[in-house]
């Protein structure tokens, strides 16, 4: 089935955001002859986490999917690497509006006019494109808000190289369209 028509995961992360911050769950089981409230505490959910933690990834993942239009469909069987979650976290929360500190080191590129060399902040635009068990889910403009970076000459003649410097910062978010 296509990810994205899975209705049923919609807010399903945001849910368990709130539950994890609030260390509680409140659940209400309907039975023909009785509605049975349960309030589940911080042991019982813990003892859930795996669960409702993989359930929240698939949630991001319909969102994100939903949001591309993607036909992404996950295997009858499958593990999600560390690293595919961190990615699903950064373009959920992208997609969001947040804005991800990506730790990047340094960026080379060939300009297009005349640097000099010094220390600033730096805009770069790009896509990112979301792999998930090696199927593309979906590509995604985003910007690079690279502060307190330093400009310096490049490996060869005609490019640049941005490189981090102490107290500077790498941001990623989706990028909207065009800036004035």
């Amino acid at each position: 089935m296509v990810l994205a028509s899975l209705s049923a995961l919609t807010g399903f992360a945001e849910w368990f955001e709130q539950a994890t911050v609030k260390r509680s769950v409140w659940l209400c089981f309907d039975f023909q002859v009785a509605r049975v409230p349960k309030v589940l505490g911080e042991s019982e959910i813990s003892q859930m986490f795996p669960v409702f933690g993989h359930l929240a990834y698939l949630s991001k993942l319909h969102a994100i999917a939903k949001f591309c239009a993607s036909g992404f469909q996950l295997p009858a069987s499958y593990e999600l690497s560390d690293q595919e979650l961190d990615e699903i976290d950064t373009v959920y929360s992208i997609l969001r509006g947040d804005r991800v500190e990506i730790g990047l080191q340094s960026m080379q590129f060939d300009p297009q006019r005349e640097f000099d060399g010094g220390c600033g902040d730096f805009f770069a635009t790009t896509e990112l494109v979301l792999m998930v068990l090696g199927k593309e889910v979906g590509t995604f403009p985003v910007a690079i808000q690279l502060n307190g970076f330093a400009l310096m000459p490049g490996s060869d003649q005609f490019s640049w190289k941005l490189q981090r410097s102490e107290g500077s910062q790498s941001l990623l978010c989706y990028d909207e369209g065009p800036r004035s």
